[in-house]
């Protein structure tokens, strides 16, 4: 299995929510590799910001005093607790998330492939991880072990009814089996994530997800007593900070039947924590789970609130419910708030936004950056990311149908100014690392469907840069005809070619645009035969590719490729 995780983790087999903390060295090697290319930037920044920086890092702050109050301008005041201090004395865990998909697809009578999918998520330490934190370590790997086990005992067992379906002429669907993980923190305190099970077809999922949250020095698991100092209390005040809010009525049912089931003490609550809230959890709706936002600083008489506020270095904070990130930006031990306001059109599309410091110090996102023709725009987040040059703001906004734009603003001497945009989807997923995070966009390239890549913003003045030469994207085809490729198991991709039969289906892994290739793997009933191949191409308009000298076509080579629309 590790030899396998090894090879996928060359070719960037990292799921959405990884972190893996760099050494600065790393960094600067990986960037050079990439040769500093930035995700479709429109408007460099001065290169000149990376060199001087005004927001001072502080050891420990205090960071409220007792009359100090936030207030929203969408409804509520709430008192920031004087207990709560952030203390810059974490250090990012130097990890990964990798998985070992097994697969399976064949042509069906009607041309269209059967498909059998599974893929479990797993936290991968480098090995000085594993060897400071062995009991936490131990717990992460039983975890893993325990739920791939499971699965792959049901893949084992559906894979002969899938293939005897095919060849009788009964088969109706297809099965996946997937296990997501979420990560919030992972630092040298606590490590915190979420693991989303899907068991379904086509027609049918059955969804579900559980949180995890443990003390990284030993690997003691924190349950919701151990955080929740006064459960009623807690209850009232999670009811009332999203009742005052703008949420949809969907939501504050949602909270209101969370706060009831608070406040039975025999009740089991799943929660993350991040470095400046808890994360509530609801698994009542088990097509789509979801997690609301409690800051811990206004929630301290019911939090044990020394286990927030400590940070590593780098860090990303999430928008709450009223669109702000209540925070010190400047190292003098009061908070501020960064809020955002906006302004819509009669189709609820918005036409203008403006970043928010403290109710008033406002810096708007020029008009010429903000209108996109007929296209309509929406809120989908907004983060705080702490870098190497200081703190920004990202500003999301979706396109229908199409990549998101993020908009970048930089905090200065007690300001925000705007500085660049970028397309992409950083979601609703926290994004813990600056350093190594996800940003997804949209391609039709070997079947419609978003492509991942790693990126970090350090040293790179708050712009990502792509980490890795492979886009991470999934894909199903079966070969119309032989094609000759290039095996890419031992790292010399280019000294051995490969001649892949017809009729043989193949998986990718990831996309090289730039360079022009493509990675998969064939894919077999015995999956230790599967081979993994690159394959050299041409991309014509993003949504095409050529091959060989005779320039044949994507659809000329595979079979069962699902397109939208």
């Amino acid at each position: 299995m590790k030899k396998l995780i090894s090879v996928l983790l060359t070719f960037s087999m990292v799921a959405a929510s990884s972190g893996c903390s760099k050494k600065s060295e790393e960094t600067s090697k990986k960037t050079k590799k990439t040769k500093d290319t930035e995700i479709t930037e429109t408007e460099d920044p001065e290169t000149e910001e990376s060199e001087t920086t005004t927001t001072p890092d502080t050891s420990e702050s205090e960071s409220s005093s007792e009359s100090e109050t936030t207030t929203s301008k969408n409804g509520g005041v709430y008192p920031i607790s004087s207990d709560f201090v952030i203390k810059n004395d974490q250090k990012n865990l130097d990890m990964e998330i990798v998985s070992e998909p097994r697969e399976y697809a064949l042509l069906d009578s009607d041309n269209h492939y059967a498909e059998i999918y599974k893929s479990v998520d797993m936290i991968q330490f480098s090995q000085e991880e594993t060897e400071a934190h062995n009991q936490l370590w131990n717990t992460l790997e039983a975890n893993h072990y325990n739920l791939n086990s499971d699965f792959d005992a049901e893949y084992d067992k559906l894979l002969p009814e899938l293939v005897n379906s095919v060849k009788n002429g009964t088969y109706k669907t297809d099965y996946t089996l997937t296990s997501d993980i979420t990560v919030f923190r992972a630092d040298t305190a606590i490590v915190s994530y979420i693991a989303t099970k899907e068991y379904g077809t086509p027609s049918l999922s059955n969804e579900s997800a559980i949180a995890y949250n443990y003390r990284t020095s030993d690997g003691m698991e924190y349950m919701f007593d151990d955080i929740v100092t006064d459960r009623a209390g807690f209850a009232d005040f999670f009811e009332k900070y999203y009742a005052d809010s703008d949420a949809d009525d969907y939501e504050k049912a949602a909270v209101k039947d969370l706060a009831t089931r608070m406040r039975d003490v025999n009740e089991r609550i799943d929660f993350v924590i991040g470095y400046d809230s808890i994360f509530i959890l609801d698994r009542t709706d088990s097509t789509y789970p979801q997690y609301y936002k409690i800051p811990a600083m206004f929630a301290g008489d019911y939090l044990d609130v020394s286990l927030f506020g400590s940070t590593p270095e780098y860090y990303t904070l999430t928008n709450d419910i009223y669109n702000r990130v209540t925070w010190d930006l400047d190292g003098d031990g009061k908070m501020d708030e960064v809020s955002v306001e906006f302004e819509t059109d009669e189709y609820d599309s918005i036409v203008n936004a403006v970043i928010v410091l403290n109710g008033t110090e406002k810096c708007p996102v020029p008009d010429s950056e903000l209108v996109e023709g007929s296209s309509a725009l929406m809120f989908v987040s907004m983060r705080l990311m702490k870098t190497d040059s200081g703190f920004y703001a990202y500003l999301e906004m979706s396109l229908e149908e199409e990549d998101s734009i993020v908009y970048v603003f930089r905090y200065d001497n007690g300001h925000f100014e705007y500085q660049s945009r970028f397309e992409g989807n950083l979601g609703l997923d926290p994004c813990y690392n600056p350093d190594n995070f996800p940003i997804t966009s949209r391609n039709d390239i070997f079947g419609t469907g978003l492509m991942k890549y790693s990126c970090s913003v350090i040293k790179h003045n708050g712009n990502p840069c792509i980490l890795n030469d492979y886009g991470d994207k999934r894909g199903i085809g079966i070969t119309k005809k032989e094609i000759v490729c290039i095996r890419a198991e031992r790292g010399q991709p280019e000294e051995e070619t490969y001649t892949i039969p017809a009729n043989t289906a193949v998986r990718l892994y990831g996309i090289d645009p730039e360079q022009g290739w493509i990675l998969a793997t064939t894919l077999n009933e015995d999956s230790s035969k599967n081979v993994i191949f690159k394959l050299k191409i041409e991309i014509e308009d993003g949504y095409k590719f050529k091959y060989g000298e005779n320039s044949e076509e994507q659809d000329e080579l595979f079979a069962g490729i699902r397109y939208a629309g």
